[in-house]
């Protein structure tokens, strides 16, 4: 796909996506209002990114961050093991985060700083 340039482009590209059907399938749980405002958005976002001007963007929010640790502590222990927590933070699309948390030495990584990085 060429490099989108101004929102001009992401709003072209837009209309290429919806040609012929006219909608766009959009997550409902996101609960967008307009969904081609959200889209031009998040390609705006990639693109920043993308040339190191900001961060991506993200579909995942704290509630699905916790929801994650609540499926990797079934024993509601509110800590889970270090292999765990970066296999979590992975899922999620995380490359970058603290490696070694506190509680990592004795792998035991705590729900609160888990959130703090996720």
């Amino acid at each position: 796909m060429a490099a989108l340039v101004g929102s001009r482009a992401s709003e072209l590209y837009c209309k290429r996506l919806s040609a012929g059907t006219g909608t766009f399938s959009v997550p409902r749980y996101l609960n967008i209002n307009n969904p081609k405002k959200y889209l031009i958005e998040q390609l705006s976002a990639l693109r920043d990114a993308k040339n190191g001007t900001g961060n991506p963007p993200s579909l995942f929010t704290e509630e699905n961050a916790e929801s994650i640790f609540n499926m990797l502590d079934p024993c509601e222990k509110a800590s889970i093991s270090l292999d765990k927590y970066c296999h979590a933070l992975e899922t999620m699309g995380l490359t970058k985060y603290d490696k070694s948390p506190p509680g990592a030495e004795k792998d035991n990584v705590k729900k609160e700083d888990y959130l703090k990085e996720a």
